[in-house]
C-alpha cells in the first residue's frame, strides 16, 4: 500500500492538492492508495482525506527526512508514514508546490 501525506496552506484548493499529489506520483513512479493529512486540517471539499491524529503525526516524525526552516519535521512525510502503518518506508520525500506539499510512503507488508 502506498500512502500519500499532504500538507497545505489555508485556502488551498482540492485541485492544488491533487496537482502536488499527481506530481509526487509521477516523480516516484508510484500510485497512492490513500491520501492523508493532519487532523487539524479537517476535511476538504472535493477531496477525501484520511485524517491523522496529532499523536500519530508526532510518533512518525522521527522517521521524517525533511526539516522545515524552523527545524520541524515535514507534516506531509509524517502523515504518509503514519497512514502507511508500522514499518513504513518513505518512498518520496516531501515535494512542494506553492500552497501544498506531498510525500509518499509504502507499507511494510
Amino acid at each position: 500500500m502506498i500512502a500519500a501525506g499532504v500538507g497545505f496552506r489555508r485556502g488551498c484548493s482540492a485541485e492544488e492538492i491533487l496537482a502536488v499529489l499527481r506530481d509526487a506520483e509521477l516523480q516516484a513512479g508510484l500510485r497512492a492508495d490513500v491520501v492523508a493529512a493532519p487532523a487539524f486540517k479537517g476535511a476538504m471539499d472535493g477531496l477525501s482525506l484520511v485524517l491523522i491524529s496529532d499523536a500519530a503525526v508526532q510518533a512518525a516524525q522521527p522517521a521524517c527526512v525533511t526539516r522545515m526552516r524552523d527545524g520541524r519535521p515535514s507534516v506531509a512525510e509524517a502523515c504518509a508514514l503514519a497512514a502507511a502503518g508500522n514499518g513504513a518506508v518513505l518512498r518520496l520525500p516531501r515535494i512542494a508546490h506553492p500552497r501544498a506539499t506531498c510525500a509518499l510512503a509504502e507499507s511494510a507488508s
